[in-house]
């Protein structure tokens, strides 16, 4: 029988496998009916299902590959919610080239109808100043 913790990252597994094929209904479907995202761009705030796939078309607009991998996830539940979040890995190809960045997500998840679903998405790119909080 598989733990919470597993069910949760199998959620986030989806999202992430969704996402770099490029299949928006299986990435809508790992969020609760009001849900929210920010992503690592100022503008990158979504409200709602209608905003995430908006951010989800213009991703793939600017990019022919785009994927992210969370590393090292911690897990927490409690209550019928749980969060997790780790280290991310970062890898597109734009019309510029092909790159890659280190990242951070953390995720928020409730339980809506005996499922998991995301509530809350964060992704973010570390600012690189090594030993300095600015």
């Amino acid at each position: 029988m598989q733990t919470e913790h597993e069910t949760i990252l199998q959620v986030i597994d989806r999202l992430s496998a969704s996402y770099s094929r490029r299949r928006a209904d299986d990435y809508l479907a790992c969020f609760a009916e009001t849900s929210m995202v920010y992503g690592t761009g100022l503008d990158e705030s979504c409200l709602g299902a209608d905003e995430i796939r908006l951010h989800l078309d213009r991703d793939w607009a600017q990019s022919s590959r785009a994927s992210f991998t969370l590393r090292n996830p911690r897990v927490e539940v409690a209550f019928g919610m749980a969060w997790a979040a780790g280290d991310c890995h970062f890898e597109f190809a734009v019309e510029g080239g092909e790159g890659s960045l280190p990242g951070r997500a953390t995720f928020v998840l409730v339980l809506v109808d005996g499922q998991w679903r995301i509530q809350h998405a964060h992704f973010s790119a570390p600012s690189g100043t090594e030993g300095n909080s600015f």
